[in-house]
């Protein structure tokens, strides 16, 4: 009897933050209120898979790039470091028979989490732009547009926010074309 080969798909989740201390500045990757401190591989891999879904091969390959770019040990055994950042919760990954049943299986193991950002975040981000950064006014002002979002879109952040719905369940319903209960 032959074995079956699962396909993998990898992502990273949580979001990048820069911390000082009595040490200097650091690498912290944020996942539900929780601050992971990384090593300098671990964020590059993290970095390979963030806003991707890659099977190990390929985070191997951008792994590879960035790391001589950085500086970083080319050489590390990326399986061994990919495995421990899902252990600690800043990769998840989705495995199936095919691509498709592991990415529903990858999918089915997020939440979106709709974020916003009140006037002072915006206004600190604005000054950001405008002092550190240097960016031109009329570019800095991008901060303060209300994004336009389409129905879809809208339905989507309303079903997020009424109740936590894995991707593979906002698919779901957005296939259905459910809309969120109206009784708040």
């Amino acid at each position: 009897m032959e074995a079956i080969k699962l396909t993998s798909l990898y992502t990273a989740v949580g979001r990048f933050e820069r911390r000082t201390d009595e040490n200097g500045q650091h690498p912290v990757v944020i996942v539900n209120g929780r601050e992971h401190m990384v090593n300098v591989t671990e964020m590059i891999i993290w970095t390979c898979c963030n806003w991707r879904i890659l099977e190990l091969r390929r985070i191997e390959e951008l792994y590879e790039q960035m790391a001589r770019g950085a500086g970083a040990d080319v050489y590390a055994d990326i399986e061994n470091y990919v495995e421990r950042l899902y252990y600690r919760g800043l990769i998840v990954y989705g495995s199936g028979e095919t691509g498709a049943d592991a990415l529903y299986d990858l999918l089915n193991s997020l939440y979106i989490v709709p974020v916003t950002s009140g006037f002072f975040v915006k206004a600190m981000a604005f000054l950001k732009f405008i002092l550190v950064n240097r960016m031109p006014l009329n570019k800095a002002k991008t901060v303060f547009r209300k994004e336009t979002l389409s129905d879809s879109e809208k339905r989507v952040v309303d079903l997020a926010r009424q109740t936590q719905l894995s991707t593979a369940e906002l698919i779901k319903c957005v296939d259905r074309r459910l809309r969120p209960d109206q009784r708040r």
